[in-house]
């Protein structure tokens, strides 16, 4: 794209931003997420004084909308009994059009425990355990507590148990093992967890645990019939388990930056299949559901569509789709260590086009899915949240390297922080332009939303994931912002630059908005001002960086990891507040 001139950001010109492909390209698949919060970066269109494009007619000023709201599937009746218990939902039911009020049904909920089941399973875990004395069994009201939590929260993450069928209860005398890890798995959704350095040293321990599970457990699954309702579950399990066990060991890599403990390659069976087959209740309404749903092909052959030059032919699950963008993930970590140059910078141009190319025909096919939906409460929505956020991770790492960098396994935001900081800045190309329209889509949608309210409320929900792409959006998009500071003097902003700077710019003004009423015992920004371009990028780098660490700041996740990457950030900014408050001293 030709280069425009300098000018202070008052009279910059005004360009049409759909012009380029990738503005389209990314403007398309905005449009498809679901959400009620359209990414305006037609906003300057008129100004910058001017106000946001209203909403299309029709559409709500909510958070998360399906995208097929007559064909998202019910939440099973369990999956809500800890929100009716909380008080912050309201039960819902298949039959919504019965003329029966909903206060007068029984409650679903097949989690409870009875005092035998739990003295049972006290039993048989003493009989198999290592003699613990400090372990203690919850009650048994605790029990159905957090095994609730578990289906509520973190089953939707990793939708490896059948809901409809599985019952606890009978697992108390033949499995325990799986009760109780259940039940930690949900607990830690009620507990205010306090880090310990022998859980990061226990994580070598359950890779390797999990990597002897994955490449034994697909000897197991044979081609047996599944024609019958209870095979297909087993079937299906094992498959599900196998798959969300490779999600668990690449998240493993790409939070810590330790080579695969499994690479795709060895992953040697099916995709999971459709959510409305998972989550049918009975026989009869999951041979329904297998009618409309599109049969599951082999991983290998799902990832090699994605390198082919045709389109994708099939449409996959969310939990497929999640599965196929972690493999892209781990072929960006191989490619960057097969570089004979450093690692930090850009991929090698052939490498690039075609990651980038598989991206773009991973966007299509999460388009056309039925499931793609951004609703964290919804079985297929947070699977296809967690994809889209991976998506933009994606993009950032094919320009960029913050991984090698972060040093997450010292569990020392200090260091962590300084590590950042002392990364170096981007170069300034065309490629960065998808990965600069992710990361500031990721923070505008928690500034349009609030950001408290989003840290309080929806933080909760969130796969870990998700915060390590906010960790290096946050960093990238600084780091951007600070190339452009150093070397506008010699490269002019291209329109494509100048509109995304515009839209950080229009973001930045809209956070004081986005925070709650109440007074800030924090350090405060500096305002960002309208001079010389230089300038305002500067400024904008420690804005976006404290919005971004803001975020952080009063949230509800139940993973440590999250606090530290919140600490982090905050003292990552700081460090840019200080370089950016002694610039302007020595400019005095």
């Amino acid at each position: 794209m030709p280069d425009v001139p300098i000018e202070p950001l008052g009279s910059l010109p005004d360009f049409d931003v759909f012009d380029s492909d990738v503005f389209n390209n990314f403007d398309s698949f905005i449009s498809t997420m679901g959400l009620n919060v359209p990414f305006e970066l037609d906003l300057f269109a008129g100004g910058l004084d001017n106000e946001p494009t209203p909403a299309p007619p029709g559409r709500k000023e909510n958070l998360m909308l399906h995208r097929h709201p007559n064909n998202a599937p019910h939440l099973h009746g369990s999956y809500q009994c800890l929100d009716v218990a909380r008080g912050t939902k309201k039960l819902e039911f298949a039959d919504a059009d019965a003329d029966e009020l909903d206060e007068l049904r029984p409650m679903p909920c097949p989690w409870g425990f009875s005092t035998a089941q739990r003295d049972e399973l006290n039993r048989v875990s003493a009989l198999h355990g290592d003699n613990d004395e400090t372990f203690r069994s919850p009650s048994r009201l605790a029990l159905g507590r957090y095994i609730a939590a578990y289906f509520d929260e973190f089953h939707n993450h990793f939708p490896i148990l059948h809901a409809s069928t599985f019952r606890p209860q009978t697992g108390c005398a033949h499995g325990p093992e799986l009760v109780l890890t259940l039940a930690a798995c949900g607990a830690a959704y009620f507990a205010i967890i306090n880090f310990q350095s022998r859980a990061l040293q226990a994580t070598s321990e359950l890779r390797e645990i999990l990597q002897a599970y994955a490449r034994g457990g697909q000897i197991v699954i044979t081609e047996s019939p599944e024609n019958e309702w209870q095979a297909w579950i087993l079937a299906e399990s094992h498959r599900r388990t196998l798959c969300c066990t490779y999600i668990v060991l690449n998240l493993c890599s790409t939070a810590l930056d330790v080579p695969p403990s499994l690479l795709v390659s060895e992953l040697d069976v099916k995709l999971p299949s459709s959510t409305a087959e998972w989550t049918a209740s009975s026989a009869s309404a999951w041979s329904q559901a297998r009618k409309y749903a599109a049969p599951a092909i082999p991983v290998q052959q799902a990832l090699a569509s994605l390198f082919s030059s045709s389109a994708p032919q099939h449409s996959h699950s969310s939990l497929a789709n999640l599965i196929l963008m972690n493999a892209l993930l781990q072929r960006i970590y191989l490619s960057r260590q097969m570089q004979l140059e450093s690692a930090q910078g850009p991929l090698r141009d052939a490498d690039a086009n075609e990651l980038q190319n598989a991206l773009s025909r991973w966007t299509l096919a999460w388009q056309q899915a039925r499931g793609s939906m951004l609703d964290p409460r919804n079985p297929d929505g947070s699977n296809s949240f967690t994809s889209t956020s991976s998506l933009g991770l994606a993009y950032i790492r094919l320009s960029t390297n913050y991984a090698s960098r972060r040093h997450l396994a010292s569990w020392d935001a200090n260091k962590i922080a300084q590590s950042l900081y002392d990364s170096p800045l981007p170069q300034r190309t065309s490629r960065l332009a998808p990965a600069l329209l992710h990361a500031t889509q990721g923070l505008y949608i928690p500034v349009k939303l609030g950001l408290d309210w989003v840290s309080r409320s929806e933080f909760l929900h969130w796969d870990l994931s998700i915060f390590l792409y906010y960790l290096e959006a946050a960093v990238f998009t600084s780091k951007w912002l600070s190339s452009v500071a150093v070397s506008l003097h010699t490269t002019p902003m291209t329109d494509c630059e100048m509109n995304i700077l515009k839209t950080l710019h229009r973001i930045v003004d809209d956070v004081d908005e986005s925070l709650d009423p109440m007074p800030d015992t924090q350090h405060s920004a500096p305002a960002v001002t309208r001079g010389d371009t230089a300038n305002l990028a500067s400024g904008l780098a420690v804005r976006i960086a404290d919005t971004w660490a803001r975020l952080f700041r009063h949230h509800n996740s139940p993973w440590p990891m999250v606090d530290l990457i919140g600490k982090s950030l905050d003292i990552y900014a700081g460090l840019l507040r200080n370089d950016l408050a002694g610039n302007v001293k020595g400019a005095q």
